[in-house]
């Protein structure tokens, strides 16, 4: 058996999963780290974000990222993928797209949807090209 996963793993792997870690650069170069749900729309893992966050500022200014997803309890079971990438902020229909997935999920959870929220309106998903990323670890 394999340690690291092919493409097609990869793939299956982050599609399976909704809660990634992102980590991203602060002015001062100090990193920054959050844990996000996500969703993968045409091979891209997108997040949502409000416009005034710090990940968002980060990426404005420094668009560099790191994405971890990863999984199991026990150590036979453990599996992970670390993105390396590049940040895009994005409105018009992929917001809309992310933001009926993500509540989706978080209802499906159990959860509150979102849309109820003012801050959703000044949101904008955070796009991380991640399966043609600058280089994967799986």
């Amino acid at each position: 058996m394999s340690v690291r996963m092919d493409e097609s793993e990869i793939s299956e792997f982050l599609k399976s999963s909704h809660t990634g870690v992102l980590a991203t650069l602060r002015s001062d170069g100090a990193p920054a780290i959050v844990p996000l749900w996500f969703v993968v729309i045409d091979g891209h893992v997108c997040v949502r974000t409000l416009r005034a966050s710090a990940k968002a500022k980060h990426l404005i200014n420094d668009p560099r990222l790191s994405f971890l997803v990863e999984s199991g309890k026990a150590w036979a079971q453990l599996k992970a993928v670390v993105l390396y990438g590049v940040g895009e902020l994005k409105a018009g229909q992929r917001q809309l797209e992310v933001s009926v997935r993500l509540n989706r999920l978080l209802r499906a959870g159990g959860g509150q949807s979102l849309g109820g929220d003012s801050r959703v309106y000044d949101a904008a998903p955070l796009t991380c090209k991640c399966l043609a990323p600058a280089r994967h670890t799986g």
